[in-house]
């Protein structure tokens, strides 16, 4: 648990230190499209015009940080618990704290480290989601279109959104034990042979991130646009590789201002999570 608390606190410090970071959940709780605001400027959405929710923001973070839970018994998929009982936590996967907890070696426990901080950074986005989704954006990124409600309503995904803003784009993992580029099916991943971590940005274009400054961003807790990424091959299954689609249910977060929805209750029992992808961007 000790472990738990310390990511906790690194992710809560970090948007309490760095407010113009975690304007990047306005647009969320606002519902508003992405378009209404510059991703590569969040300090321009730390205006005056937003104190109110900029306000409501810190308020959740510093008073109401979702406390971090170890998911599933059993160790076998993030939504086999029944979830959205308790919205004041977000679950992380029993297997990658079991990879966490079990390796030894420096490069290995940073990109794990990361992946982490990514999981929960995407699963908080969640939390701020409200009455009012935001509306898919004109180029169709990020790739994952959500169903709200089940509904033929294509939305933004607040997680993917936030990852965008805070990194400039979508985190995923690549493995050392890969058949024909495939990433291995979750229950077969072997996390302590993560051969490196890549981002997706809007143009489609991968790089892969350099373990070093990794380290450097959690050594100094400072989460940002990457320096010295090296562009690689797209990896097959972008879909299947993402620290969130890893840590297998990123949902249960208390959502702020939200009450109980059968129908988004029903939406998470039948799919395990309000998105899947349909035919859009959706590059191999």
């Amino acid at each position: 648990m000790h472990i738990l608390q310390n990511f906790a606190r690194t992710i809560q410090e970090y948007f309490l230190e760095n407010p113009s970071r975690a304007a990047i959940f306005v647009p969320i709780l606002l519902g508003e499209a992405e378009e209404n605001y510059n991703l590569d400027n969040l300090q321009s959405i730390s205006s005056p015009e937003y104190a109110h929710e900029l306000g409501a923001i810190r308020g959740f973070i510093e008073q109401n940080f979702p406390s971090l839970t170890v998911s599933s018994p059993d160790k076998t998929c993030g939504h086999c618990k029944p979830c959205m009982e308790d919205k004041s936590h977000i679950e992380l996967h029993g297997r990658l704290m079991d990879a966490l907890a079990a390796t030894r070696d420096t490069e290995t426990l940073t990109n794990l480290s990361f992946v982490l901080v990514v999981i929960i950074i995407h699963s908080l986005a969640h939390a701020f989601t409200g009455g009012n989704p935001m509306p898919m954006s004109k180029d169709g990124f990020p790739f994952y279109k959500s169903h709200y409600l089940l509904l033929n309503k294509s939305i933004a995904e607040p997680g993917f959104f936030a990852e965008e803003g805070i990194f400039g784009g979508i985190i995923g993992i690549v493995f050392k034990d890969q058949e024909n580029g495939m990433p291995p099916k979750f229950l077969e991943a072997d996390f302590t042979r993560i051969a490196y971590l890549f981002i997706l940005d809007r143009t489609g274009a991968a790089y892969r991130l350099d373990t070093g400054e990794l380290a450097e961003q959690l050594r100094r807790n400072r989460f940002g646009r990457f320096k010295n990424s090296l562009r690689v091959e797209v990896p097959r299954k972008i879909t299947e590789r993402t620290c969130a689609a890893f840590n297998g249910d990123h949902l249960p977060v208390k959502r702020v201002g939200a009450g109980r929805n059968p129908d988004w209750l029903e939406a998470i029992l039948q799919h395990g999570n309000l998105w899947y992808t349909d035919p859009g961007f959706h590059p191999e």
